[in-house]
């Protein structure tokens, strides 16, 4: 075996330097420990200082316990046994509690003590379990000031991506719902790419949605509701459908409304009924004659494609079809429209000065000034509505606001700047005389509480709580709080609400015969809506007879 030895590089000298080199350091105790003592203490560990607080006030630990040196003590009952075991009588300050504690140091104790000893260990206790009270007291005020923390990094992050706090509150109720379940590990297993949540859209909610709603539709009676729209240059169509659908709740079968949009098309050239039927048949009906014959009702917003009876959608639907299909105009649309055909009625002045105003008015500057003026003569400090002709409600509550700060906007026109140019002084002159014309002031008074009343039933139609049941009795409700500022006392009540639609309020004869009288007219005004329309009758007769016959008409 010696011929399979390999020969070392090293001398035997040498080897022995190399062996002396990496052989460890004696373990013995007695030459190489540390000893602590009172003049040369070196220690490589950093240990408790020795103090009189050590002793925690209690009498009886002192005459046992005696410092050695700045960070080391010696108990005078277990000294000897510390020496045999260790070869030193001292220990480190941080051991002292753990020492007197110990089996050991009872045995050392006398019979005698025992019942002092028994104190003394009750007052280590006492001062360790505060010590660990206060301890995971500020570990769980560490913990709830990071869980603050984040909770507020996440609020701050969802209102940064602009949601809602409908969708916020949202968000966070299924996060905790997640959390109890301990389902919350996906978030470090899953990706968040958003070609991945595209193609998770696409291929898995999209089919398993699409077959919902299909079964849905061919298990219940359902209605339509469809509207056009134009988003960013493009015609689209929104289909949308309400049924029941049952669902189970402590043992009990109820049936829920569903209101779910079921399609969103591209119109491309046309908006015309017939691609509007090949849109409902190839989204909705899908070639089945049950979902076809389940179709009862369908509402929009009476455009000609959509509500004709020969090539809109409704009478295409209806030739194809042996029950018969509901036709609901939505009263919404219906009631813009007449507002806004009505407003034509009124004279041009009115809708000139409503839009140039809020146009005037949409520099900060201006609204700055304005405020300044309010704050001036302590007045309420509010600015004009934004103005929005195709919103509903938008003129209504910009007149209504409108009136409130008349006189603000009457001091702003009157006030004037070192640096005018001329058309700012002839176009805040043009506000001013209008601002200061008492007549045109009670016809923006007029026209307010015209829209106001069509504006709280607007709101009532569109209210989720709204019963079609009520839609009859409310729109005859509104009508006849207008109606009967310019008819006749007794011929309000003559005819049915229905025979009141069909009158032709244009012709000259209907007028003469339920219209009131001019000075009727305006006692009316004065005693529902301003007590100056009393004063019309004493100006100009043109002014007066003007008012009186555009806002009858109107």
């Amino acid at each position: 075996m010696k011929n399979f030895q390999s020969k070392s590089p090293y001398s035997e000298q040498d080897s022995e330097k190399i062996q002396k080199k990496n052989r460890k350091p004696s373990q013995n105790k007695t030459t190489n420990s540390r000893e602590p003592s009172p003049n040369n203490h070196m220690s490589s560990k950093k240990h408790n200082l020795f103090r009189q607080s050590l002793y925690l006030g209690n009498a009886y630990m002192k005459t046992f316990i005696k410092k050695h040196s700045k960070d080391s003590f010696k108990c005078l009952k277990c000294k000897d046994d510390m020496m045999k075991k260790t070869g030193k009588e001292y220990m480190w300050c941080e051991n002292l509690y753990s020492h007197i504690s110990s089996e050991s140091h009872k045995t050392n104790t006398p019979k005698s003590e025992q019942n002092k000893l028994k104190e003394l260990l009750e007052v280590i206790r006492d001062r360790y379990q505060s010590k660990d009270k206060t301890k995971s007291q500020e570990e769980n005020d560490g913990e709830k000031d990071i869980d603050t923390t984040n909770y507020l990094q996440f609020i701050a992050f969802l209102v940064a991506q602009r949601l809602s706090y409908s969708q916020i509150a949202q968000t966070g109720k299924f996060l905790q719902k997640l959390e109890k379940e301990n389902s919350l590990s996906f978030l470090g297993t899953h990706y968040f790419d958003e070609e991945v949540i595209s193609k998770i859209v696409s291929d898995c909610f999209r089919p398993a949605l699409k077959e919902e709603l299909h079964n849905n539709l061919l298990n219940s009676k359902y209605s339509l509701s469809i509207d056009t729209s134009t988003m960013v240059g493009q015609n689209i169509c929104v289909l949308r459908a309400k049924y029941l659908k049952e669902k189970e709740e402590d043992g009990t079968n109820l049936e829920e409304l569903q209101n779910r949009i079921i399609a969103i098309s591209a119109l491309k050239d046309s908006s015309k009924g017939e691609t509007l039927f090949e849109i409902v048949n190839e989204k909705i009906f899908m070639n089945n004659e049950i979902i076809k014959e389940n179709l009862i009702g369908l509402t929009h917003d009476n455009a000609n494609s959509l509500s004709g009876e020969d090539n809109g959608l409704i009478g295409l639907i209806r030739k194809e079809r042996e029950n018969f299909v509901f036709d609901l105009a939505d009263p919404c649309h219906c009631v813009s429209l007449a507002l806004k055909h009505s407003l034509k009625a009124i004279p041009a002045k009115v809708m000139n000065f409503v839009d140039n105003i809020h146009n005037y008015f949409s520099y900060p500057q201006r609204k700055a000034k304005l405020l300044r003026i309010q704050e001036e003569k302590l007045r309420p400090k509010l600015l004009l509505k934004d103005y929005v002709e195709t919103r509903w409600l938008s003129l209504g509550q910009s007149l209504e606001r409108m009136l409130k700060i008349w006189d603000s906007l009457k001091d702003y026109m009157e006030s004037s700047k070192m640096k005018e140019s001329k058309k700012e002084i002839s176009k805040k002159r043009e506000f001013a005389s209008l601002l200061k014309d008492k007549v045109f002031k009670l016809e923006i008074e007029l026209l307010n509480n015209i829209l106001g009343k069509v504006n709280k039933f607007n709101c009532q139609l569109q209210n989720r709580k709204f019963h079609l049941s009520r839609l009859k009795s409310e729109m005859q409700f509104c009508f006849n709080s207008i109606f009967e500022l310019i008819c006749k006392d007794e011929k309000f009540d003559s005819l049915e609400f229905k025979d009141l639609q069909i009158l032709d309020w244009e012709d000259q004869t209907v007028q003469q015969e339920w219209f009131s009288s001019h000075n009727d007219f305006l006692s009316k005004l004065a005693k529902r809506i301003h007590f100056e329309f009393n004063s019309l009758s004493t100006e100009d007769p043109e002014i007066f007879l003007e008012f009186v016959k555009s806002y009858q008409f109107y």
